[in-house]
């Protein structure tokens, strides 16, 4: 079953629609053209009616652009730059407006001045309107026009706008002698209106944003109703049509219809969602060479309309053909040439990403090299503090120190930088009365009261010790060894060796048994002559399978041993080796 509910879209616009017409500005448009449109129904010779009648109308013209004028101004100052431009220009365009019928209404007796002066503000009006529409404020930020693309707008729009004013205007009132009417200006408005109604429609058609989409479509609605006027004033002049008197009020609906806008553009809307990506091409839009190629069509085509519809006279048709094709070639040019623009505009654009990206790319493999720089200093570091650790709880009295160097005022010696806690205890000071002394010094005081002292040092890379004119040397101290003292005798080894439960067989340095004590002969069962020069190996092969055997390797003074134990003693079992 298919819902025939209003979406949430319909019942916002409809929302709108219902605030904007209880606006003030609004209700008070539609007052006065009501009283306008009863001066044109009711009124008769000495009725208060007739204060309204012609050419009282006039006289309320002005009015009436001064409501759709203040109801466009009276609203929050938008933020956008684009928006606030739209809303000025648009605002501008009614200021001309409101100036060309104040003119015709208060200050012009001569019907031809004040026909030319309307052209002239009325021309100034079709600029800004165009201005307007270019101005795309509806656009999201991605797809907004640039400030240089904006700028290419007003040359376009002016070249359209007077050189239809010199087709329809100023060529007969310089090439004829008779005087022009107001039909040639109505002409002028008609093309304008018709262009810029259809403009306004096909932005509203490709505008995403429901709060845009209604304000456009009410705008080309509001000049689709001044280019009506406007079609019924030439077929007036061309007595083609003749309006009714009392439907003279309807050339001033157009104005409560502005109104209309400014009340829209105070009512609330729901914000914008995201742009789906089936609306992204249709928020892209017309680039301005392809608006000026538009407008560049603009005079074939009503040059072709007026011609054939017999509205202006045929004498200068020949010159005005020469002014169209100017006028298009002018166009077409400026389109290339606006095309050019933006083509090397973007080339810039992209040189200035490239370079900003190189300059990124740079900044990048620089920060990598600080942060790599950083961490090997931080690994650096961190070496140092464990070989500063490792050096001050080393056993031995450690040093260091700068290798001795040569000066003019003669030799510095070594000077103490650090030394660990063994050094403090020897020296008898601590390590901040030490840096700086001498180390020959320090080292006699320290072998007059502890002995004399074997030194050896190395030298350090300067990575090592924070070092950056030259390296440190490392020097460890220990006291000097004393001479070793004499061996015991044969006698005492083999009663001490023969005191040990466990089998003792000592070895040669070729791995050859030479001596053994009591234990392990009883192991054996072997004569001792037979026993003495028995290899290792064989060795193990000559004790019983319960005996197990632990192989010591000589250390320093001590020789080569194999210990050996019965299973069932009661000495201390050794760990076997096998």
């Amino acid at each position: 079953m298919i819902s025939t509910e209003p979406s949430s879209a319909e019942l916002s616009a409809h929302h709108a629609v219902r605030h904007a017409a209880a606006d003030s500005w609004l209700r008070l448009a539609l007052v006065v053209l009501a009283l306008i449109a009863a001066s044109d129904l009711l009124a008769s010779p000495g009725s208060w009616f007739d204060l309204f009648a012609e050419p009282g109308v006039y006289w309320v013209a002005p009015s009436l652009v001064l409501i759709a004028l203040l109801s466009l101004r009276h609203a929050p100052s938008p933020q956008r730059g684009a928006e606030r431009a739209f809303w000025l220009d648009l605002q501008l365009a009614l200021g001309l407006w409101l100036a060309a019928v104040t003119w015709k209404a208060f200050f012009s007796t001569d019907a031809v001045l004040a026909l030319r002066v309307g052209d002239v503000l009325y021309s100034f009006q079709y600029v800004f309107l165009m201005r307007a529409i270019e101005r795309r404020p509806q656009r999201e930020e991605p797809w907004r026009l640039w400030r240089y693309e904006r700028r290419l707008i007003t040359p376009s729009a002016s070249l359209l706008v007077f050189g239809l004013a010199a087709y329809f205007i100023l060529l007969p009132s310089f090439l004829t002698d008779t005087g022009l009417g107001a039909l040639p200006s109505f002409l002028l408005y008609t093309v304008l209106d018709a262009y810029i109604a259809g403009r306004f429609l096909f932005v509203a058609q490709a505008t995403r944003t429901l709060r845009w989409r209604v304000l456009l479509g009410a705008l080309s609605i509001a000049f689709l109703g001044v280019f009506c006027v406007d079609l019924i004033e030439v077929l007036a002049f061309s007595q083609i049509l003749e309006v009714p008197d009392g439907l003279r009020w309807l050339k001033l609906t157009p104005f409560v219809l502005l109104t209309a806008v400014g009340a829209l553009r105070r009512a609330p809307f729901p914000p914008p969602t995201k742009p789906a990506m089936r609306t992204l091409t249709s928020a892209v839009g017309l680039t301005p060479p392809v608006v000026t190629l538009l407008w560049a069509l603009v005079f074939p085509v009503a040059h072709i309309l007026v011609y054939r519809l017999d509205l202006i006279e045929p004498a200068l048709r020949s010159t005005r053909e020469i002014l169209v094709l100017v006028a298009t070639t002018l166009l077409g040019g400026l389109a290339v040439a606006q095309q050019r623009l933006l083509e090397r505009r973007a080339r810039k654009q992209e040189r200035q990403r490239r370079d900003i990206e190189s300059a990124l790319r740079s900044s990048e493999e620089d920060l990598r090299l600080i942060l790599e720089r950083r961490h090997a200093e931080d690994m650096l570091r961190a070496e140092r503090q464990k070989f500063r650790r490792l050096f001050d709880a080393g056993s031995a009295a450690q040093v260091l120190h700068r290798p001795e160097a040569e000066t003019e005022e003669g030799s510095e010696g070594e000077r103490i930088e650090v030394v660990n806690r063994r050094f403090e205890e020897l020296a008898g000071r601590d390590r901040d009365q030490l840096q700086g002394a001498r180390l020959d010094t320090i080292v006699a005081r320290i072998e007059e009261t502890s002995g004399p002292l074997a030194s050896r040092g190395v030298e350090l890379p300067p990575a090592t010790t924070d070092s950056i004119d030259r390296p440190m040397r490392l020097t460890v101290l220990r006291p000097a060894s004393r001479p070793p003292s004499a061996p015991p005798p044969e006698s005492s080894i083999g009663e001490a060796l023969d005191a040990v439960e466990l089998g003792v067989f000592e070895l040669s340095a070729r791995g050859e048994l030479v001596r053994w004590n009591r234990a392990a002969q009883g192991l054996v069962e072997l004569a001792p002559e037979d026993l003495r020069g028995t290899p290792l190996e064989a060795l193990r092969e000559l004790l019983p399978s319960v005996v197990s055997t632990r192989q010591i390797d000589g250390l320093d003074e001590l020789p080569r041993m194999l210990l050996a134990r019965a299973a069932g003693s009661s000495a201390r079992r050794p760990e076997s080796s096998g």
